[in-house]
């Protein structure tokens, strides 16, 4: 990591260029450094220099999208686990913050729509607050997702593993071993979704299965699930 300077990131990047790398696959991978270095040092706690990285200058106007054949390409090449969230992204325009700060109660597939609000906490304007609709496939996706991993409304809908362990029960001081972090302290984060935070969430099951609501919700779920079984 000491080698990591500003000085290696100069040379690197002009290596780069003459093996003929182009602009944008030169910034690409110093982006991917600089995310490792914060990463190490917000996640990790390491003592890590992250030394300022001039980036190459682009072509104006530059734009890149996948097409029909590529996107289907990717779905076929795509883990299980990831697939959900990354069609969630590809067919809905959201954020990757705002996907991964989504939780149960905003997906609503009976209505065919995920809600974006302040409680997300990767929103950052009142601008972003909307409502975006769920197009057939994606609700056969995520359909199939919540089935096989339930998100009450306070559950993230794409949880990881440090939520798990925490609703598991795991103390924090094992998930901190477990996770790698310094300090239980960067452990805590998880711990917002442990069973003891989950009074409110109960009372409003409760109060969706007296008006129906609850079983909408369910049935729309596993209506989904059934005809992404059924296409496959």
């Amino acid at each position: 990591m000491t080698d990591l300077t500003k000085g290696f990131t100069s040379d690197y990047r002009r290596s780069r260029i003459a093996d003929g790398s182009g602009p944008g696959t030169v910034n690409r991978d110093l982006t991917a450094l600089q995310a490792f270095m914060s990463w190490c040092v917000e996640d990790r706690n390491l003592a890590v220099a992250r030394p300022q990285m001039r980036r190459e200058r682009e072509p104006a106007g530059r734009e890149r999208w996948l097409s029909a054949e590529e996107f289907a390409a990717l779905d076929g090449a795509c883990p299980e686990e990831w697939w959900p969230v990354i069609a969630t992204l590809v067919y809905t325009g959201l954020r990757v913050g705002e996907a991964q700060g989504l939780v149960g109660e905003d997906v609503h597939l009976a209505e065919r729509r995920i809600s974006i609000h302040e409680g997300n906490r990767h929103v950052k304007t009142p601008s972003s607050v909307r409502d975006v609709p769920i197009p057939e496939p994606l609700a056969e996706v995520l359909g199939a997702h919540l089935v096989r991993h339930p998100a009450g409304p306070a559950d993230p809908v794409f949880p990881t593993f440090g939520v798990h362990c925490a609703q598991a029960g795991v103390p924090i001081v094992r998930l901190q071993k477990l996770l790698g972090h310094a300090t239980p302290a960067m452990a805590l984060r998880y711990v917002k979704h442990a069973p003891e935070a989950y009074f409110a969430e109960d009372a409003a099951k409760v109060a969706a299965s007296l008006t129906g609501a609850l079983d909408r919700e369910r049935d729309a779920r596993a209506a989904s699930a059934r005809a992404r079984l059924k296409r496959a």
